[in-house]
């Protein structure tokens, strides 16, 4: 059993970000985001090729000129609903926070005067696990879930169309947690690897990990781990040539 609490989906969320450039035609896109609950404002937690075109493209002179974000109405913070609106997020009081090294970004939102039946269904930093956590607890090959947005050109969106909510999917931890996977490959820094389906829309998308152990500790056994947010889905190995050898 996970024991990630179902209410979760309602924290993940799809963003549809603008860049301008001097030289440049705007462009736009999609992608994956959650939120985290800090203090009296909601941190939208994405990539940060989601919101550093420079960064995704390696060309210079983009900027972030718009950013369109998903939210749900909700009867009250327990009742949501099945209807969502894309509201814009001032930016000009907004703060856009991107790791210098991993591809990771956060913006603390001002949405302005957004109406009170819109929810943002946050996600505690308590469920957030810390570095003592990933060393510690979390263990190569543990079973954990990422949430999001796949969708690819061909085949269309695959998420719940009627509820407008991300879907789940299982995946392993095929990196020792406690520190950072290398490969040539992967150009950014602070990054695990895990087996899973993840293919297009699926960058953006919170990897739980799931709980583990029993509630009542017993002799010889370390107890029960709940459920934590570990990490966040960035991109995914293309597949192998069918050609190829074993």
């Amino acid at each position: 059993m996970s024991d990630v609490p179902e209410w979760v989906i309602y924290a993940v969320t799809r963003i549809r970000p603008t860049f301008t450039s001097e030289f440049n035609e705007p462009r736009t896109g999609t992608g994956t985001g959650f939120f985290l609950a800090c203090g009296d404002f909601h941190a939208l937690v994405t990539n940060r090729h989601v919101l550093d075109h420079s960064f995704a493209t390696g060309s210079p002179g983009w900027r972030l000129s718009g950013l369109q974000v998903q939210v749900r109405r909700a009867l009250d913070h327990l009742r949501h609903q099945p209807e969502i609106e894309f509201i814009d997020a001032d930016l000009e009081r907004s703060e856009l926070v991107c790791s210098p090294e991993a591809d990771v970004a956060a913006v603390g939102i001002d949405f302005g005067t957004a109406r009170e039946d819109l929810t943002f269904g946050d996600i505690e930093l308590a469920n957030v696990a810390d570095e003592a956590f990933l060393r510690e607890r979390a263990k190569l090959m543990d079973i954990a879930s990422f949430i999001g947005f796949p969708s690819t050109a061909r085949s269309g969106p695959w998420w719940d169309e009627a509820w407008n909510t991300p879907i789940a999917r299982l995946a392993s931890l095929a990196s020792p947690p406690g520190r950072p996977f290398v490969n040539r490959s992967i150009r950014t820094a602070d990054a695990g690897l895990v087996s899973g389906l993840s293919f297009t829309g699926s960058s953006g998308s919170p990897l739980f990990l799931h709980a583990k152990g029993q509630q009542n500790m017993t002799i010889g056994n370390a107890g029960y781990q709940p459920a934590k947010l570990i990490g966040i889905m960035s991109g995914h190995r293309p597949e192998v040539d069918s050609n190829a050898g074993s």
